[in-house]
């Protein structure tokens, strides 16, 4: 098991410190509607692809994004599913055209973006297969580690550690002390894309399974067997019923 780190903050300072030691992925910035923590947060773990297109409502929208740089960037090294999603929430906005309404289906929730990217792996199952040493080759290319034996990285940062709360919100309370083992940008998209889907499935069996791999450390293998088992759930119908949840507000 994790060594449970002594407070809440001590596990944002730790996270923080983390995303601090991380090479930028690109210098997008904006200035009108992000906030400079959350500017750094796209900066330092989000795919620029990823962060161009895909609407997501608020309270999924940095979890989600997250999700998806780890999908396109180890699993499939492919933005199919975001164009999908991008098809699906401008269909929405059309829709709320037609009735008159102004509202906000085509910002997509988590199940939304989750059941899409399931559907999408089933499709490319075989395939993805078959090319398992090419996905292990990437996930083994981005595991570039922060050494936390300095003491220099152990010093408090106030600005870090606020984004590292950003950070923990994206997973669940009871799996988020798996952070603290984290030391690596993939390692840590692989624990939010493994919790996102946990957040999803229904069959116990599953998620068994995918907690297995998680109490033993492997974050890949989880993020593996975890989109295993979402392929196995995942179906047109229930991908309706979240949109359906879209419609709804």
């Amino acid at each position: 098991m994790v060594k449970k780190m002594t407070t809440k903050q001590d596990l944002a300072t730790r996270v923080g410190t983390l995303v601090k030691n991380l090479p930028e992925l690109h210098d997008v910035e904006y200035k009108v509607v992000y906030n400079l923590h959350e500017n750094t947060f796209f900066q330092k773990l989000i795919s620029e692809k990823v962060l161009k297109d895909v609407r997501v409502r608020p309270v999924d929208y940095f979890k989600a994004l997250v999700f998806l740089t780890y999908f396109t960037g180890v699993i499939e090294e492919d933005y199919t599913v975001c164009e999908n999603l991008v098809k699906i929430s401008k269909a929405l906005r059309e829709e709320e055209k037609k009735e008159g309404k102004n509202g906000q289906a085509s910002y997509l929730n988590i199940g939304t973006v989750v059941i899409e990217t399931g559907l999408c792996a089933k499709e490319k199952g075989d395939s993805r297969r078959s090319n398992i040493k090419s996905i292990i080759g990437r996930y083994e290319s981005q595991k570039i580690n922060v050494d936390f034996s300095s003491e220099s990285l152990r010093k408090p940062d106030l600005y870090y550690e606020a984004i590292g709360q950003m950070v923990l919100d994206l997973v669940e309370e009871k799996r988020r002390e798996l952070l603290a083992d984290v030391t690596s940008r993939v390692e840590l998209e692989a624990v939010v894309f493994t919790d996102c889907i946990l957040g999803i499935l229904k069959d116990k069996n599953h998620i068994s399974e995918i907690n297995n791999a998680l109490d033993k450390k492997d974050y890949f293998e989880a993020s593996l067997i975890a989109l295993d088992r979402l392929g196995k759930e995942a179906s047109l119908s229930l991908l309706e019923s979240y949109v359906e949840e879209n419609r709804n507000g």
